[in-house]
């Protein structure tokens, strides 16, 4: 005969709050309703489960629906937490100071902050993921990685639909001395956020070497993607092979942001209100613009003289098999 525990090796979880402080499996049993924090993970090694429930909140700024609580001398590793919603919390998943955990199939929404907050404020949180996800409608961002004072490095979002969030879809903030940076977004559908769909911000620290790949960016207020290097350094960024379209001032901004590389995006306005900017690059230099297209913005292609990129074509009708038109790393402008 088994015993219980080898029938059911999982620790069930049916009221909040809920604190983990020993490494092992966790899953809900039912929707939880807590005025305060929702699950709180003080230790790494763990694997908990949503089972599809529900963590709902009250609305409380200050409350989390799942809080990683890392130190910063010691980030907790290995947190899974998978297949839920978090709901009208401060933050949907807080995770402070955690290296190489993984959150996936989550929504996130309706909570009073941010949906997903990673932050290594005078620590690290390096190394995690979010896959397939789903924050929307969160009073400001979707999904948040502060590197301030800190680092916030090699983490990776995937796959996942940010929208409809009261500022920023996804923002990357390496501000005052931190570092947020080599971190990925690929595959993501960054839509209808009321200011700016993702911003890499370097304000006196650092935002660099990130890619951004393969996303449809749109209908955001401001910019598609924002590039920020004040007084920091925003460089060795990538942003390739993404659809960038009806984003209310431009598609691609860069301000004090160099040696950044943008290739193969598709930008476009929205047909009944027309994006003011393609590409802008306002006192930013040392770029790089390959295979790139913008159609119908006011001023499709806003770049410096110190940037470097293939010729911008104009033509209409049947490309010519010569010229400037037949350049390998071509841009496009009509």
């Amino acid at each position: 005969m088994k015993t219980l525990q080898q029938v059911e090796p999982r620790i069930p979880i049916s009221s909040a709050p809920f604190t983990i402080t020993e490494p092992g499996s966790y899953y809900l049993t039912t929707n939880l309703n807590t005025s305060a924090h929702g699950v709180i993970i003080q230790c790494g090694g763990v694997s908990l489960d949503l089972m599809g429930f529900s963590i709902i909140g009250d609305g409380g700024a200050g409350d989390n629906g799942i809080y990683i609580q890392g130190e910063t001398n010691a980030p907790l590793k290995s947190v899974l937490v998978s297949d839920g919603i978090l709901q009208s919390f401060g933050c949907g998943l807080y995770c402070r100071c955690g290296t190489s955990c993984m959150f996936r199939d989550l929504a996130a929404t309706g909570n009073t902050f941010c949906g997903i907050f990673f932050t290594g404020y005078q620590g690290r949180c390096n190394g995690n993921m979010i896959r397939s996800c789903i924050v929307n409608n969160n009073g400001s961002q979707g999904i948040y990685l502060y590197g301030v004072a800190g680092e916030c490095k090699g983490n990776s979002v995937a796959q996942c639909v940010v929208n409809g969030n009261g500022t920023w879809g996804i923002l990357l903030d390496g501000r005052d001395l931190g570092e947020c940076c080599d971190n990925r977004i690929s595959g993501c559908t960054i839509q209808g956020n009321q200011e700016r769909g993702i911003w890499l911000r370097a304000d006196s620290g650092a935002c660099s070497g990130n890619l951004i790949a393969d996303c449809v960016v749109s209908g955001n207020g401001l910019e598609g993607v924002n590039l920020t290097g004040t007084g920091g350094r925003c460089s060795g960024n990538r942003i390739v092979n993404c659809s960038i379209q009806g984003n209310g001032y431009a598609g691609i901004y860069l301000g004090f942001a160099n040696e950044n590389r943008f290739e193969r995006n598709h930008i476009s306005g929205a047909a009944s209100n027309d994006t003011n900017y393609g590409i802008v690059a306002e006192s930013s230099q040392k770029n790089l613009y390959l295979q790139n297209s913008c159609v119908g913005q006011t001023n499709n292609y806003v770049l410096n003289s110190a940037d470097t990129y293939g010729p911008i074509v104009t033509d209409s009708g049947e490309l010519p098999t010569t010229g400037a038109a037949s350049h390998p790393w071509a841009n496009f402008s009509r």
